[in-house]
C-alpha cells in the first residue's frame, strides 16, 4: 500500500466525533488544564513509495506553526525538519545513508521519487514544559505522552494506518530517536500493531523487522539533542557510539 501522497493529510481516525483540531489529555500541571496537546495536522513529503521512509516523533511546536503557516502560503515544503536539516543529513550519513550529497532539501518535494519523509504520530504532539512554561516537541515532553492511553493509542493507530501495508519497495524505516524509553514505547506499538517483530543479530533494541521493512533508530537531529555529536563522533565504547554501530546500517 503507498503513503499518503505528498501534501496534508486528510485522516481524522484518532478525532471521530470531534469537531475540534486540538485536544489535551494528561494531568494537570500548574494552571494548565492538560499535560499534552495534539493537533491534527497530518502530513507527508516526498515519494509515496519511497525505497526509504525517515520519520522522526512528531512535529514540534515549531513545525506545528509552520504546517499551519503552510495552508495559508504554500510553504509546505519547509515544514519538515526545519532548521535541523544539515544535522538530518549528517545522521543520516552516520549509518551510511546519502553519502556524497550536500543537501537535503530537493528530497523533500513532491517529484522525490525515493525518500519519503514524515513522523511516526503524524499528528503534532508536544508536552507542557513546566521549566520554559511552554508547549515543547522535546524528546523528554513528548515520550511520556506516547505511553499515556490517549497517545499511545494515537501511536498505533498511525501506524496501523500508515506502516501496517507498505509496498515491499519500501525497505527500510528510519526512526529519528535513539532514547532507550522511545525505542521501547515504539517497539512496543510496533508488536502490538503487528503481533511480532524480529530483532536483528547484533543491533539489540535498534533494529528490528516487521513484514517486509527493516526499522531502525538512529540520533535524532534536533539541536536539543546533547547526545548527538556523541552520535556521530563517538567511539564503540560510549553509549552513543554503541548505538550508532548497533544500527546495522554499517
Amino acid at each position: 500500500m503507498p503513503l499518503p501522497c505528498h501534501g496534508p493529510i486528510s485522516c481524522r481516525l484518532c478525532w471521530v466525533g470531534s469537531k475540534d483540531s486540538e485536544k489535551g489529555f494528561g494531568p494537570s500541571i500548574g494552571t494548565r488544564a492538560h499535560r499534552f496537546r495534539m493537533v491534527n495536522d497530518p502530513g507527508a513529503w516526498g515519494a509515496q513509495v519511497p525505497q526509504l521512509l525517515v520519520l522522526g516523533m512528531s512535529k514540534g511546536e515549531t513545525q506545528a506553526a509552520a504546517m499551519a503557516r503552510a495552508v495559508i502560503d504554500g510553504s509546505f515544503e519547509t515544514v519538515p525538519f526545519a532548521k535541523m536539516r544539515a544535522r538530518l543529513l549528517q545522521s543520516l550519513q552516520a549509518v551510511g545513508l546519502m553519502a556524497g550529497e550536500t543537501s537535503i532539501d530537493h528530497r523533500f518535494l513532491a517529484t522525490e521519487a525515493d525518500y519519503g519523509w514524515g513522523s511516526i504520530l503524524r499528528c503534532s504532539l508536544t508536552g507542557w514544559s513546566k521549566k520554559n512554561q511552554c508547549w515543547s516537541g522535546a524528546s523528554g515532553e513528548v515520550i511520556p505522552g506516547l505511553k499515556i492511553p490517549e497517545g499511545n493509542e494515537a501511536l498505533k493507530c498511525c501506524i496501523r494506518q500508515h506502516l501496517k501495508d507498505l509496498s515491499d519497495r519500501t525497505q527500510l524505516i528510519v526512526l529519528l530517536g535513539n532514547d532507550d524509553n522511545y525505542i521501547a514505547v515504539v517497539r512496543h506499538a510496533f508488536e502490538e500493531v503487528f503481533g511480532v517483530t524480529i530483532s536483528l543479530p547484533g543491533t539489540g533494541r535498534q533494529a528490528f523487522r516487521v513484514g517486509a521493512q527493516t526499522v531502525v533508530h538512529v540520533g535524532h537531529p534536533s539541536p536539543l539533542n546533547g547526545h548527538f555529536n556523541s552520535f556521530l563522533q563517538g567511539p564503540v565504547t560510549t553509549t552513543q557510539g554503541a548505538k550508532k554501530r548497533s544500527s546495522g546500517l554499517r
